[in-house]
C-alpha cells in the first residue's frame, strides 16, 4: 500500500493522504465469489483434499481438536493421530499448489470440534504462515484471495472483535448472523432438518421449494453464501436433494463422495 499525493496552494505543496491498495492476485469484493461442491468430511476422503480439489469442489470441510497445542484432524477423538495436522492435511498442501498456480478459489471450512477459543490463537498463528494465498476480511468487505477460511463448530466468537482477519465466522439462520455483514458471517450454513424432511426426497412440495427459495434469497439479500447439512450421504440418495439445492441456487452442495458429485455436474 502506497501513500502518495500533494495538494497544491499557491507555490506550496502540503501533503495529503491517499490510499492506494494493490492487490496482487487478489480482489476486493462484496462477497465470496463461490458456489459448487463442499467435500464433507473431506479428511474421510483415501486422498484427503486432492480427491475433492481433482473434481472440481470449491470448498473443503475439515473438523479439527486441540490436542498438545496442535490442531488434529478428525471427526471425533477415536480418529486423531499424531501427524494428521490440519498444516499436514491442509494448510501446507494448499500452499504448495498456489506456490505452482494450480488452486483454484475455495473455501477452507475448519469444524473446530471443542475448545473453539482456545483453539483460535494457535489457528491464527498457523494461518499467519500461508497469508499470501488467504482472503483477507475487513469490518464492511473482504479481499479475497485463493483460500477463504470459515470457522465452524465451536466458533471462536472473540473474532467478532477484530477489524482484519484471515478467518471468518460460518453463520446459522439466528439474528447475529445476519445482524453482522458478509465480512463477518459470509457463509451461512443450517440443519436441513431444522426446515425440511431429509427422509425422502418425494416429500418435497411446492411449499417447500418456496420457503427454501425465501432461506436462499435472505442470504443472497446481504451477500451471504448458503448451506445445509444432515442429507443423505449415498450418492443415490443424496442426488434429488442436490437437484433440489441446485435448483433453488443453494451455493455450496454437500458431498461425501467426490466422484459422483462430478458426475452430477457434468450431467447438468
Amino acid at each position: 500500500m502506497g501513500v502518495l499525493g500533494f495538494h497544491f496552494i499557491g507555490m506550496k505543496y502540503v501533503m495529503c493522504t491517499l490510499l492506494l491498495f494493490t492487490c496482487i492476485s487478489s480482489t476486493v469484493f462484496a462477497q465470496l465469489k463461490i458456489k459448487g461442491g463442499h467435500s464433507h468430511n473431506d479428511y474421510h476422503q483415501e486422498h484427503p483434499l486432492v480427491e475433492a480439489l481433482d473434481n472440481g469442489f470449491v470448498s473443503i470441510e475439515v473438523d479439527v481438536f486441540l490436542r498438545d497445542n496442535e490442531l488434529l484432524v478428525g471427526h471425533d477423538t477415536s480418529e486423531l493421530e499424531l501427524g494428521k495436522t490440519l498444516d499436514a492435511l491442509y494448510l501446507s498442501p494448499l500452499w504448495d499448489r498456489y506456490k505452482h498456480n494450480n488452486l483454484d478459489t475455495i473455501i477452507l471450512l475448519i469444524d473446530v470440534k471443542e475448545q473453539g477459543e482456545a483453539c483460535y490463537p494457535l489457528l491464527k498463528e498457523a494461518l499467519e504462515d500461508y497469508k499470501s494465498m488467504l482472503t483477507v476480511y475487513t469490518p464492511d468487505s473482504l479481499i479475497q484471495n485463493n483460500v477463504s477460511v470459515v470457522l465452524s463448530g465451536d466458533r471462536p466468537w472473540s473474532l467478532l472483535n477484530e477489524a482484519y482477519r484471515l478467518a471468518a465466522l460460518d453463520g446459522r439462520f439466528d439474528a447475529i448472523s445476519f445482524q453482522l455483514g458478509y465480512s463477518y458471517f459470509p457463509l451461512i450454513s443450517d440443519n436441513w432438518e431444522n426446515f425440511f424432511n431429509a427422509a425422502s426426497s418425494s416429500n418435497f412440495t411446492d411449499k417447500n421449494e418456496a420457503e427454501l427459495q425465501a432461506l436462499v434469497e435472505k442470504c443472497h439479500k446481504q451477500n451471504k453464501l448458503i448451506r445445509f447439512w444432515a442429507l443423505p450421504t449415498e450418492t443415490n440418495k443424496a442426488l434429488p436433494f442436490w437437484q433440489i439445492q441446485y435448483k433453488a441456487k443453494v451455493d455450496l452442495l454437500g458431498s461425501d463422495n467426490p466422484q459422483g458429485f462430478s458426475e452430477f455436474m457434468i450431467g447438468l
